[in-house]
C-alpha cells in the first residue's frame, strides 16, 4: 500500500524537545481573505480512524482520486467543525475557547486549507474558479499517466466493496441456518435414506 500523504498538523502538540525556536505568530495577514469561508469536505471524501504507528491519525479517503491522506487529531479538530454553515473564523473562535486544546495559529489554518483545496476535498460557498478545476484535472491525470508509465507496479486497482451485495442478500444465509431449514434438510435427507434401504435390492444388484 502507497503511504498515506500528510497533510499540515494543526495545533502542534510538543513535549518540550520538539517545540519551534522561532514560535509562528497567532495572527496572519492573509487571514481576511479565508475568514469568510464556509468551507466543507466533499460528498465523495470519507473520514476514518486509523493507528498509524503507535499513534492516532484521522485517514481522509478520496472515493473520486483513489487517494488517501492522513492528519493528525490537532487537524481533525478544525477538519471536523468544517460543515458548510461555520466560517473559518468562527471554527477557529469556537477552537480557541477550548481550554483543553492549543488554538492553531492562522498561517496553519491557511496552510491547512490550501492542501485541502489542492488535493480537491475541499468545498466552500465561493464559486469555484472552472479554469483552476479544469488544468488540475488535467495536470492529475497527466501526473497518473506518468506515475503508472515510470512504475507499473504502482498501478492501483480499485477493489469491490461486496458489502452491499452481501447484505442485499443476507436473507439467504438467513434461512440457511434456520431451525426450520435444518428440520427440512433432516426430513429430506431421512427420507432419502429410507427409500434407500427399501430399494437398496435394486440399487445394488448390479453391483458385482
Amino acid at each position: 500500500m502507497v503511504p498515506p500523504e500528510d497533510l499540515e498538523v494543526l495545533a502542534i502538540t510538543t513535549s518540550g524537545k520538539e517545540e519551534q525556536e522561532v514560535p509562528e505568530s497567532l495572527y496572519s495577514a492573509s487571514w481576511y481573505r479565508v475568514a469568510d469561508l464556509k468551507p466543507r469536505l466533499r460528498s465523495h471524501v470519507q473520514l476514518h480512524r486509523h493507528s498509524y504507528r503507535d499513534d492516532l491519525w484521522y485517514v481522509l479517503q478520496d472515493h473520486s482520486s483513489g487517494k488517501v491522506h492522513r492528519f493528525s487529531p490537532a487537524a481533525y479538530a478544525f477538519i471536523g467543525l468544517m460543515d458548510g454553515r461555520r466560517t473559518v473564523q468562527e471554527i477557529w473562535d469556537a477552537i480557541r475557547s477550548r481550554d483543553n486544546e492549543e488554538p492553531p495559529t492562522q498561517g496553519e489554518v491557511i496552510r491547512l486549507l490550501h492542501q485541502l483545496h489542492a488535493v480537491d476535498v475541499l468545498q466552500s460557498n465561493i464559486a469555484p474558479d472552472t479554469k483552476e478545476l479544469i488544468s488540475r484535472q488535467e495536470l492529475q491525470k497527466k501526473n497518473k499517466f506518468k506515475q503508472n508509465f515510470s512504475s507499473p507496479f504502482a498501478i492501483r486497482i480499485p477493489l469491490l466493496d461486496p458489502e452491499k451485495l452481501l447484505n442485499r442478500f443476507s436473507f439467504i444465509g438467513k434461512i440457511l441456518f434456520s431451525k426450520a431449514f435444518f428440520l427440512l434438510w433432516c426430513l429430506v435427507v431421512g427420507t432419502a435414506l429410507f427409500q434407500a434401504g427399501v430399494h437398496w435390492n435394486s440399487l445394488t444388484e448390479n453391483i458385482s
